[in-house]
């Protein structure tokens, strides 16, 4: 065989590997998310996403209805073609507002047929949008973690309501549930994070804004968290700070009464709202130090209050060193986009060695 035509078959096989690979490359991505069905199980309709070889979006086909092929002309501009339209629409990324910072996005989004402007904001697992005009959230997506993946939980508010001779500012028309296996994400999430601000800016101009926080955001970081917790007092010792924000874990130091027994003591939990329950974690519960849950006091019985529309109920907490669930579902809990939880201490275990009244956590469960 000559140098020349072993060359020539190198070069054809080189060639026909990168051709294989542009072919093969790009990536076909399909979720399916449940559409409620009246009277009966919801339907699952699919979302498509194709991904070329950089990892940007060429295609989306949304709810089995509209398909869009987006094409990249300079580099600050896309054009997209909508199924069934006669023309192609451009797009400039150079005017898209997208910002990220210290795990926080905001973004703008013109509506240009009905002249009005949307602002959002992903912070702590929560995506809301704000009418300009009202400056009212009207809707957003709330991430919860679930077994292999996370859920992006859509909640739509359209007119108010009045409960307890209080008006109030949303009551919930429609929910949704947008499945995200991690196997998905994976896929979709780029190394590069120039890519991921790129698809972000598309997924907004072609209204997927739920994408967004998964693309720009840390898994880890991307779950909805409780915006605070606080007491009326905390216990500080010279080695050690027993304060409210203890209760956002069950590892590490709990939260304790500064004054003693605790009775009256009142903690309160700012969280975003979306049918909601408790986990609490009474007395001071140490994997190496058993004996601190008798020596400390704890709780036995407790009032919860919606502070938002004034409900409350009592629950009795049992003597026990382990989870229990505190069921909410009497509290109105789907009013407002944040709910304020004022917990007061009632009733007491006594501790055998010290008054100090211990709770390890309080943890709320979507």
């Amino acid at each position: 065989m000559s140098v020349k035509t072993k060359k020539q078959k190198i070069t054809f096989f080189s060639w026909l590997m990168l051709i294989s690979f542009q072919v093969f490359a790009n990536r076909m991505l399909t979720f399916e998310i449940p559409v409620p069905a009246k009277d009966s199980d919801p339907v699952y309709k699919s979302i498509k996403i194709e991904l070329d070889e950089q990892g940007r979006i060429i295609y989306l086909k949304n709810l089995n209805t509209y398909e869009y092929s987006v094409k990249y002309g300079k580099i600050s501009q896309i054009i997209v073609h909508k199924t069934n339209d006669t023309q192609n629409e451009y797009y400039d990324l150079n005017k898209t507002n997208l910002n990220v910072s210290d795990n926080e996005i905001e973004f703008t989004k013109k509506n240009a047929n009905i002249n009005y402007i949307e602002e959002w904001k992903f912070s702590k697992g929560l995506l809301t949008c704000t009418k300009q005009t009202t400056n009212l959230i009207e809707h957003y997506y709330l991430y919860k973690k679930i077994e292999d993946g996370f859920i992006a939980n859509y909640i739509e508010f359209m007119q108010t309501e009045t409960r307890n001779n209080k008006q109030l500012n949303f009551y919930e028309e429609s929910i949704e549930d947008y499945t995200f296996p991690l196997e998905l994400i994976n896929q979709i999430k780029s190394k590069n994070q120039e890519i991921n601000i790129l698809n972000s800016k598309v997924f907004l101009e072609l209204e997927f804004e739920y994408f967004i926080p998964i693309l720009l955001i840390d898994l880890d970081k991307l779950f909805v968290t409780v915006e605070s917790y606080n007491a009326t007092s905390e216990l500080k010792e010279k080695n050690a700070s027993y304060v409210a924000e203890n209760l956002r874990k069950k590892e590490g130091l709990p939260w304790a009464s500064a004054n003693g027994y605790g009775i009256g003591e009142k903690i309160n939990i700012l969280l975003p709202t979306s049918y909601f329950n408790l986990f609490f974690y009474n007395g001071f519960q140490s994997d190496s130090r058993k004996d601190l849950y008798k020596a400390n006091s704890r709780v036995k019985k407790i009032r919860i209050r919606n502070c938002e529309i004034d409900v409350s109920k009592e629950f009795i907490i049992k003597d026990v060193p382990e989870a229990q669930y505190i069921n909410l579902e009497d509290l109105c809990l789907d009013i407002n986009v944040f709910t304020n939880l004022e917990i007061t201490i009632l009733e007491i275990y006594p501790g055998e060695k010290y008054k100090d009244l211990c709770i390890q956590a309080i943890i709320p469960v979507y």
